[in-house]
């Protein structure tokens, strides 16, 4: 595949990349050098004109996507940019230094799996796709009529009870991207207690569970990104 940094394509140029990940201080860090070359250039200006805009990709004040794998990307911001111009040969080079905002690769779309749930105890079996667990969202809307009260679910390790009750018809929402939790529009984040659930990459059973004098049925759709280290 082309290497892409935000829109910029590097398709006029013949590219490598190095990846290095390393664990330094309690975290991960990735370091991602890209060199490139072309001697295809009519002249000098050519030359300078795509080499400002390759800088102009790189030096943002925001990150930038980077893809190198096709359906991925990694948030990056630029470490060091050096190039050379290859006079009187009308030919140029490159080498970005790019640091990785997060030590993953994650999927441009996300997988999303619709699903019914019956009743009390597991719901369904998944693995994430990926190399790496990946955080995971539950939209829940209950059966009508009636209420579910205290709704939890787990991945069984990590369970997030919501310490509420949600009425049927009514949409719950946990994001686990974004450690949130909604009910229809309200926050109600602060009325939860317990671990977001995690999909694996190996198969994982999700649960459902809910006070018995309550609903236990209902719809819900899953969503989560694949992540690749």
């Amino acid at each position: 595949m082309i290497p892409m940094l935000g829109a910029y394509a590097l398709d006029q140029w013949h590219t490598s990349a190095t990846e290095k990940q390393s664990y330094e201080k309690g975290r991960w860090h990735r370091r991602i050098v890209i060199r490139g070359a072309a001697d295809h250039f009519a002249n000098s200006a050519a030359v300078h004109q795509a080499l400002d805009a390759l800088s102009g990709a790189a030096l943002t004040p925001e990150p930038v996507l980077l893809r190198l794998r096709p359906g991925r990307a990694v948030p990056v911001r630029l470490h060091a940019i050096e190039r050379t111009c290859l006079e009187p040969a009308f030919a140029a080079e490159f080498t970005l230094a790019l640091d990785a905002l997060t030590p993953w690769e994650e999927a441009d779309a996300p997988s999303v799996l619709e699903t019914t749930v019956t009743g009390n105890g597991p719901m369904e079996t998944l693995s994430s796709g990926g190399t790496l667990p990946s955080p995971l969202s539950f939209t829940f809307v209950a059966d009508t009529p009636g209420m579910v009260w205290l709704p939890r679910f787990g991945d069984g390790t990590r369970t997030l009870l919501y310490e509420g009750m949600a009425p049927g018809g009514a949409t719950l929402h946990i994001d686990g991207a974004t450690r949130s939790v909604y009910l229809d529009d309200e926050d109600v984040t602060t009325q939860t207690s317990g671990a977001f659930p995690l999909l694996n990459p190996w198969p994982t059973t999700l649960s459902f569970e809910a006070e018995e004098d309550g609903i236990q049925t209902g719809a819900l759709t899953l969503e989560w990104r694949k992540r690749w280290l």
